[in-house]
């Protein structure tokens, strides 16, 4: 996708933008290696044009402190296309060079990510289509699964909670795991394998609780390495992203995780050690259609 595609949009001005921060209670607390959530501080917005139409998008944002550090950006970010023609891939790449300073990371990205999905709903809204057929594909049904719980507990309530988290047709669920010993990581896994039916999915997440250092397995730098090649030795090998990409059981983390951060290059060495627990193969988590357009266009924009 390119500039020349925002020509082709709906024709809208971007006037001002509304944000209201909400928390939400969670029906499963969601236990991690940095923090339990018992509530979900979210950050609604709503994009106002001068035509009219507006256009939504909400975030999740960790910290009732990351909504307000979250909308502060999202309003001078506004402030600084107010009266642009509303152009998401020219609107990215301004925003882009007028946040170059600070760095487009963490709260600032995560502000200019919402702002980009309300662009996007806007226009589908003036054009009367979903999204996805106004850029040129068709809504179709996408695997899902459910995230809602499994952190970090014991291997019998993890089991209990993971048949629960089945509600409503999920077929994969995602598994917190960072706990003080592999062991334990390995103890919660085989748990919730054996209770689930061979169909489901389980996926992991570690959520930050590995240092660089752990995560490529340095001499000194991981407490778990003996314990990872002990459990590695006793498992089938299997793929991972450093291997050939046409093996049958490669396995990925979910889309959506910070797979461009040092701390998931855990995968590797961990996921050796955790074949152990018999993890089937899953599907990737789909990808919003704003986000891969976005940046998408951001990568020709910048080679162009």
């Amino acid at each position: 996708m390119t500039v020349a595609l925002d020509r082709a949009l709906p024709t809208l001005t971007v006037r001002a933008v509304q944000s209201t921060a909400v928390t939400v209670p969670v029906r499963f607390a969601l236990g991690t290696s940095a923090a339990t959530v018992r509530e979900a501080p979210l950050l609604l917005i709503d994009l106002l044009t001068e035509e009219g139409v507006t256009g939504r998008s909400y975030l999740f944002c960790y910290r009732p402190s990351g909504s307000v550090a979250i909308a502060a950006v999202l309003h001078e970010a506004v402030g600084l296309i107010a009266g642009d023609r509303l152009a998401p891939v020219t609107i990215a790449a301004k925003l882009e060079r007028r946040f170059a300073l600070i760095g487009v990371t963490g709260v600032v990205r995560m502000a200019l990510s919402a702002l980009d999905m309300a662009l996007w709903d806007a226009l589908a809204v003036a054009a009367g289509l979903p999204l996805a057929t106004m850029l040129g594909a068709a809504p179709r049904p996408l695997p899902a699964y459910n995230s809602c719980g499994l952190g970090l507990m014991a291997p019998q309530a993890a089991a209990d909670e993971a048949e629960l988290l089945l509600e409503g047709g999920f077929r994969a669920v995602k598994l917190r795991l960072g706990h003080a010993t592999l062991a334990e990581d390995l103890a919660v896994t085989r748990a919730v394998r054996r209770r689930l039916a061979d169909h489901i999915a389980i996926m992991v997440d570690y959520n930050q609780a590995l240092t660089v250092a752990e995560a490529l397995g340095s001499p000194g730098g991981c407490r778990r390495r003996a314990w990872r090649r002990r459990a590695a030795s006793k498992c089938r090998p299997i793929c991972c992203r450093r291997r050939a990409p046409t093996c049958s059981q490669r396995l990925r983390p979910p889309i959506g995780s910070n797979t461009w951060t040092g701390r998931m290059r855990s995968w590797p060495n961990r996921w050796r050690s955790l074949t152990a627990a018999r993890l089937p193969r899953h599907r990737p988590a789909p990808v919003s259609p704003g986000t891969t357009m976005r940046s998408r266009a951001i990568a020709q924009n910048r080679a162009s």
